[in-house]
């Protein structure tokens, strides 16, 4: 069985991740040239879904482990 704890906290360290790099890639489309900022755009784009998917997955857990204590 998957330790409920671990993941969830390997989950809330990718979405910390993700946030941080998110506002690098920010920072750096206001630099880019117009090609360039398109990329980072798209690779915006997928930083944001994954640090959603990840505070998704946290809040299942937590939901989770909630009702195993009930």
């Amino acid at each position: 069985m998957v330790d409920i704890y671990e993941c969830k906290k390997m989950a809330k360290v990718l979405g910390d991740n993700c946030h941080n790099t998110k506002n690098r890639v920010i920072e750096k489309m206001t630099e880019s040239s117009k090609n360039d900022c398109k990329k980072l755009g798209d690779y915006l784009q997928s930083l944001m879904v994954l640090e959603s998917l990840c505070g998704y997955i946290c809040c299942l857990l937590y939901t989770s482990d909630a009702a195993d204590d009930s």
